[in-house]
């Protein structure tokens, strides 16, 4: 069932100031006529309709808003009451728009909120302020506008925003544009002659009041001159620049700012040549890393995304897998700005699924790749502003393995969007403004949530003290990952393994290597309580193979599914048998004695999580042939470790041993203790800044904060105790 709470007690609650169009009152029969065109509008001919909110949830939300509507509502009664069902079928491209009289009213007058806002954690801040005097703390944490809290306020607009999916780093960065926030601010709270504004001081945190009168849209723009000349002057350069390419040494990052046509023209820039000289320039000056920042890029061309992955792609590849209409005669193309006899018909096709192929669409069909093609190793600096072909490319290249992504969801669903034709339908009665895309885009993907857009490998978390200094912390996070080298990729198949323990327990392992050699280092995986191996470690295994390394993981008698794989020796055992975690220690005995049978003679490391790092620090002591270093993850101790205490073996390794934990677990006094005694026993110690409990701190998306310094101590660790030529 669908609910849209705030924005019906908007209809029902918000007075409207009786001016200029807001003066127009219409009877319940015209809101009906209007809606009954939208609704068969969308019904017929947006084709991705319900792509992600079914038939019946968006007929009863319509029945609903059917019932709302009375005598005597105005324009933005009407606008408020269609929102919550424009914005329900989730897609981007479906836009609901004033009147074009109620829009050119507002920005006649004195009526915006004289702030611009960024979003720092969902929390929105005071950025720029566009009032006559000056007078807000930039970098202040808003709280309230006009009595109404801050969280109910954008809430209110988040909810008519529409957006692919349940994707929201588009919508906050549309809230971020201060014309768009004092447009839908107008619509849904009403037009105000004053604002009582609250935020929290960033100097002192203390709450401040203050009034302040509305701006004219204008304002945004010469008071963004006077005010802020430095951002003005980057602006204005960039803007020379919609398309950049800089190379240093054998790193390339290529910047990607505007996909809009006019801005490329006015910088005398074409897209396709622009990108093939440069890749050329890639090929001829030696680049092994591409970065690619295409934050806020917005959209562009259908094209655009393949032309840009066609030099990414060592082979033929697919782009669409569909793109395709609901109909090739639209019955409601009087109401809008393209007319009937000019509607293209020619271009589709009836296909055997009962819709209508575009099919000289230029994605569909197996693409070629671009030449030359570049095949070292690339990042993707995303964000919510990255939408459309731009979002359509994030999902072929992270389909294809082809890149590791950077800062936050893209703006895009992951499976593609409506786009292509879009009529603006205008009601006849109301004169609101709906634009309606016609060709439904499926991109030859799998295997992701059909409501999401690409998510980063490495989310990049700012605070508000970055925004205030215009630090760039993804692109710092970027040339750090570039410049340790170890990017996120696909292991190669992992062979099945299964033996037994001394207790004829049937344990079940994977090995994972890049070459035949059985010479090379090997490292033991162990995973925490509740996992197992391939679980824990999916995004881990895929760096330590892409080092040189064999890696060698098991899943142990006791573990579970936490980590959305199945625990195989649990499984094998069954339910109604339950083991320790010192039972456990039998299981990673097994695992290297079977290395031995293997024939495994390189170096050897092991890698233990909570349990298991205690685990890893005895086995070291007890069988300490051929290992050269021990890495422990969180170890536990206390009651549940039994005869299995970490300090009973620690202070008798003379391997060395590197023990982790997040800064989080360093509050109890207990944790903080057993860290000085490793300390005072000689090993090495990190706290991580970003981290959980375990190997899950190396993980980016369960730690939600880059894991780039946590890797970092780790590879000096492993370079250190095995100092073989032969890891990378």
């Amino acid at each position: 069932m669908l609910r849209n709470t705030r924005l019906i007690a908007l209809t029902l609650t918000v007075a409207v100031s009786a001016v200029s169009a807001n003066a127009q009152v219409y009877t319940r029969k015209q809101l009906i006529d209007d809606f009954e065109i939208l609704r068969s509008a969308l019904h017929q001919s947006q084709s991705g309709v319900y792509r992600h909110t079914s038939e019946k949830d968006l007929n009863d939300l319509g029945r609903r808003l059917t019932s709302s509507l009375k005598d005597g509502m105005t324009h933005v009664e009407f606008y408020r009451a269609l929102a919550p069902y424009v914005v329900a079928i989730k897609d981007a491209h479906t836009l609901l728009e004033p009147s074009r009289a109620w829009e050119a009213g507002l920005e006649s007058r004195a009526s915006f909120f004289p702030f611009e806002l960024r979003f720092v954690n969902s929390r929105p801040y005071l950025i720029r302020d566009y009032t006559t005097e000056g007078i807000a703390e930039p970098g202040s944490e808003l709280v309230s506008i006009n009595g109404v809290s801050i969280d109910d306020v954008v809430g209110g607009m988040m909810d008519a925003i529409p957006a692919d999916g349940a994707i929201t780093t588009s919508k906050m960065r549309a809230l971020q544009d201060p014309a768009t926030f004092g447009r839908l601010y107008s619509l849904l709270y009403g037009e105000k002659a004053q604002f009582e504004v609250r935020y929290l001081s960033r100097e002192t945190g203390e709450p401040v009041q203050i009034d302040v009168s509305p701006c004219a849209q204008y304002d945004f723009e010469t008071l963004f001159k006077s005010r802020y000349p430095y951002d003005a002057a980057t602006k204005d350069k960039q803007a020379l620049y919609p398309l950049q390419l800089e190379i240093d040494d054998d790193v390339a990052i290529l910047t990607i700012r505007t996909m809009d046509v006019g801005a490329h023209a006015l910088a005398g820039v074409a897209y396709e040549n622009f990108l093939l000289n440069a890749f050329r320039d890639i090929r001829r000056r030696g680049v092994t890393t591409l970065i690619i920042d295409m934050r806020g890029v917005g959209g562009g061309r259908e094209v655009d995304g393949k032309i840009l992955f066609s030099y990414l792609s060592n082979g033929p590849f697919n782009y669409y897998r569909f793109a395709e209409a609901t109909t090739n005669r639209p019955g409601f193309l009087k109401y809008t700005d393209i007319a009937p006899e000019d509607f293209p018909r020619e271009r589709f096709r009836k296909n055997e699924r009962n819709t209508w192929d575009e099919f000289r669409n230029p994605n569909l069909g197996l693409q070629q790749p671009g030449d030359p093609v570049f095949t070292g190793t690339v990042y993707v600096m995303v964000d919510g502003g990255t939408r459309s072909s731009m979002a359509e490319f994030a999902s072929i290249a992270r389909t294809s393995k082809r890149a590791i992504f950077v800062g936050e969801e893209v703006g895009g669903a992951y499976y593609g969007g409506s786009s292509g034709i879009t009529p603006v339908l205008t009601l006849p009665n109301s004169g609101l403004r709906v634009r309606i895309p016609m060709v439904k885009h499926t991109l030859a993907v799998t295997g992701y949530a059909r409501d999401h857009g690409v998510l980063p490998e490495y989310r990049v978390a700012r605070t508000i003290d970055d925004v205030m200094t215009n630090d760039d912390v993804a692109m710092e996070l970027t040339r750090s990952l570039v410049a340790s080298g170890f990017p996120l990729l696909q292991p190669p198949r992992p062979l099945e393994l299964a033996f037994n323990a001394r207790d004829n327990v049937r344990i079940f392992g994977n090995v994972w290597a890049s070459t035949p050699s059985k010479t090379a280092p090997i490292i033991f995986l162990f995973h925490q309580a509740g996992g197992d191996a391939r679980g824990e470690y999916e995004a881990i295994v895929p760096i330590l193979v892409e080092r040189g390394y064999i890696v060698f993981a098991i899943d142990q008698r006791s573990g579970g599914n936490r980590f959305g794989k199945t625990n195989r020796t649990v499984e094998k055992i069954g339910a109604t048998v339950k083991y320790s975690y010192c039972d456990a220690y039998r299981d990673l005995e097994a695992a290297v004695r079977r290395a031995d049978e293997s024939g495994f003679t390189g170096k050897r490391i092991l890698w233990g999580s909570s349990y298991s790092a205690s685990l890893v620090i005895r086995l070291a002591v007890e069988h300490p042939e051929n290992v050269v270093g021990v890495l422990a993850f969180s170890p536990a101790s206390g009651d549940a470790m039994g005869n299995c205490q970490p300090d009973t073996y620690s202070a008798r390794l003379k391997i060395p041993l590197l023990v982790m934990r997040p800064e989080s677990e360093m509050e109890h006094e207990k944790v903080a203790r057993q860290l000085d005694m490793f300390e005072a026993q000689g090993h090495e110690t990190y706290v991580a800044e970003h981290g959980v409990h375990g190997s899950s701190m190396m993980n980016p998306q369960r730690v939600g904060a880059s894991v780039a310094l946590n890797w970092l101590a780790v590879m000096a660790f492993l370079r250190d105790v095995t100092r073989d030529k032969a890891v990378r």
